[in-house]
């Protein structure tokens, strides 16, 4: 989600960094509910280490103690955001009674937030913290447990070409056919589209993989440049959850789309997923509109929030009654005027739907109009530029060899179809209390879509006059 400096990005690069202990194949050692207070682990072996307990390495000198988790503002693993937080867990490290010290390592792992560090010798890195947080739960500071690996540094150290990691074929397939449907249609659809850059991290079960990124943090291995992504790719173990869909400021300050693999997503196949990539790609255009981070802090809907956690967790009157009346109301009138076929019926539900959107905004406070605009503006468009993508790509692209030839390929006017169809389902039938604010997703499509008819040249508006859909409308067009 061009960080330089301001406040708001700031928090952004602190956002999210979820840590998740499922890197495949390792079995951590140390029993970190050992009646003891100190375990003994092994240098090079990822190890488990519970809040308040101190664990020693075989035939080494050095103790550390796992003291507190300080801070932790990691997005909850229920609530879908569109960058994470950091939590700061203090060990306190020593080799003799005289040498002691006090280390914070973070989930983040940026620069800023640092995963791991180096003493008298020894390398540190945070592997993974557990549990991990839902919104509907507090964890207790003792509940916490950390996984550790701790190795002793040699300088000079190279990974030998046969033990670098590499991404599988059919996900330089997917992200090939991605970048090259970027490249194809996206300024089709959003003016400046290639301008933005498209930064990738993907997540497998051992590794990640940097690709597309022009300032790679030190903590990466340059693998090798790969001509069919066109860029150079760079790799480390993993810190970030198999299933996330998300695009924050993860490394070197730049927007980085943040991807599991599509087997690991609710996207389980390479057409949806691709077309995900697409729609992160449009939040990475988002975020690089100048001015785009002081517009969104000038909305004043933060609160004192700090973290940029108010995007989620807004105090938004999902549950009153008559929000639940309203939000019904509107979604029928909208998929309505969305199926209507002759001009004269078009005209008249549209006309019906904007009157009620009308209502809603008397309804609603000033802050929590500006709230639900902001969410329609900005995730209801990238759901439409799914849409768009997919329709667009039925028409005018022929994918690759390659991507034809994928087990699991599907063609994309099937998935565009499905897309409308989900968008239409949600406006019927998803309830606000239910959904909450991703039911305001399905309301920025769906009026996306309506603003194709209304006035085509609406997206030459979209970033200049941010944040307010409504103001797009023209019905003399």
């Amino acid at each position: 989600m061009n960080i330089s400096v301001g406040p708001l990005r700031l928090r952004l690069i602190s956002f999210g960094i979820a840590c998740f202990l499922l890197l495949g194949g390792w079995a951590a050692e140390g029993n970190p509910h050992s009646k003891g207070q100190t375990q003994v682990a092994r240098l090079g072996r990822p190890f488990i280490l519970r809040a308040g307990r101190q664990v020693t390495l075989k035939g080494e000198t050095l103790r550390i103690k796992f003291v507190a988790v300080e801070d932790d503002s990691r997005c909850p693993s229920d609530v879908k955001c569109v960058w994470a937080g950091n939590a700061a867990v203090r060990l306190d490290v020593s080799t003799s009674r005289r040498d002691g010290k006090s280390l914070t390592l973070n989930t983040g792992g940026t620069s800023a937030l640092v995963g791991e560090t180096q003493y008298q010798g020894y390398k540190l890195r945070l592997v993974g913290l557990n549990p991990y947080p839902r919104s509907d739960q507090k964890i207790a500071a003792g509940d916490y447990t950390v996984t550790l690996l701790v190795s002793k540094e040699l300088s000079g150290q190279i990974v030998p070409a046969q033990d670098e990691p590499r991404v599988s074929d059919i996900d330089r397939v997917r992200l090939a056919e991605a970048f090259r449907i970027g490249e194809t249609l996206g300024n089709r659809i959003w003016a400046g589209w290639s301008k933005a850059p498209f930064a990738v991290l993907l997540v497998t079960p051992e590794n990640e993989f940097l690709i597309r990124h022009l300032k790679p943090s030190a903590d990466f291995t340059l693998i090798k440049y790969d001509p069919l992504l066109k860029s150079s790719v760079y790799y480390r173990k993993r810190t970030q959850p198999l299933n996330l869909l998300a695009t924050f400021p993860i490394v070197g300050g730049i927007p980085t789309i943040v991807i599991g693999r599509a087997e690991n997503t609710d996207k389980k196949t390479s057409t949806p997923w691709v077309v995900t990539v697409l729609h992160e790609h449009f939040h990475q255009l988002q975020y690089s509109q100048p001015g785009y981070y002081d517009d969104a802090n000038a909305l004043g809907l933060s609160r004192g929030d700090q973290s940029g956690m108010w995007m989620l967790n807004y105090p938004f009157p999902y549950d009153w009654p008559e929000m639940k009346e309203h939000f019904s109301l509107l979604g029928r009138l909208l998929a309505d005027a969305l199926q209507a076929r002759s001009k004269s019926e078009f005209s008249v539900k549209v006309s019906a739907y904007l009157k009620q959107r009308h209502e809603l905004e008397k309804t609603l406070s000033p802050d929590d109009y500006r709230y639900f605009s902001f969410q329609m503006w900005q995730e209801g468009i990238a759901r439409y530029t799914e849409y768009r993508i997919a329709i667009l790509a039925a028409g005018r692209y022929k994918p690759s060899k390659a991507f034809r030839a994928l087990n699991d390929y599907e063609p994309f006017g099937k998935l565009a179809t499905e897309i409308k169809n989900g968008i239409l389902d949600e406006l019927i039938k998803g309830e606000l209390a239910d959904y909450k604010r991703v039911k305001f997703y399905a309301l920025g499509a769906g009026e996306g879509l309506l603003l194709d008819r209304t006035n085509p040249r609406w997206r030459q508006l979209y970033f200049v006059d941010k944040f307010y859909l409504d103001k797009y409308f023209d019905l003399t067009k």
